[in-house]
């Protein structure tokens, strides 16, 4: 069996790893919706603006994260390549994080500040350890309980997982996309989307999947 013989890589850095993800958020007294997702495109759009007015923030100048986990809910790593034989929904999940949070109103001036809230902070992973009060340094006066000394950015590996779109929202009509992935990012415009993403994705019948619809949209009906 050569799924027994394998080793799977969980989501995580090193020890640190990440099961449910609710949970995670729970543990870090992070405010977020969930939806399981179906396969109807519609229903997607429909649920993530369902979820945006669920939160009750309509607050101004902030960052939103939103996962879509797509692992089986046992967490050990099973995938299968064949979506017809995927028999668990897809999890998504909304939240503003407590850090990395705020957009300046400069950041038209200073899109870089986009970038490094991203590359840093996607979702908190372990908390920093109490410290009893003899270990307390004066430079750890500021540190607590509840602040986190490990989270995954975009800047992670984090064991594939990462595998991220962020959008630079300037204006209705002004947005920028970058893509995340193994640790590295790159702006996504039109023609990357249609001619270099299909390239990371799985091919159907030994084609990438662009060439796929290509094709299809040539034959006569």
């Amino acid at each position: 069996d050569y799924d027994k013989q394998c080793d799977r890589l969980l989501l995580g850095i090193g020890d640190a790893l990440v099961k449910d993800i609710g949970q995670q958020l729970k543990d870090f007294n992070i405010d977020f919706v969930k939806f399981e997702l179906d396969r109807e495109p519609t229903s997607f759009y429909k649920k993530l603006s369902r979820g945006f007015d669920d939160l009750q923030n309509n607050k101004r100048h902030e960052r939103y994260v939103i996962i879509i986990d797509r692992r089986c809910p046992r967490y050990d790593g099973k995938y299968t390549l064949d979506n017809d034989s995927k028999t668990w929904p897809d999890r998504l999940y909304i939240f503003s994080p407590p850090k990395y949070n705020k957009i300046s109103a400069r950041c038209e001036v200073l899109p870089e500040g986009f970038v490094n809230r991203t590359m840093e902070y996607l979702l908190p992973l372990q908390k920093r350890r109490r410290r009893r009060r003899g270990e307390m340094s004066n430079n750890d006066k500021d540190n607590n309980s509840n602040s986190e000394d490990l989270a995954i950015g975009a800047n992670c590996i984090a064991n594939g997982y990462i595998f991220a779109l962020s959008y630079h929202l300037y204006q209705i009509n002004k947005v920028k996309v970058f893509f995340h992935s193994n640790g590295c990012g790159q702006r996504l415009t039109a023609d990357e989307t249609k001619y270099y993403w299909p390239r990371l994705f799985m091919k159907v019948g030994g084609k990438f999947q662009d060439a796929l619809k290509t094709k299809n949209r040539e034959e006569p009906p």
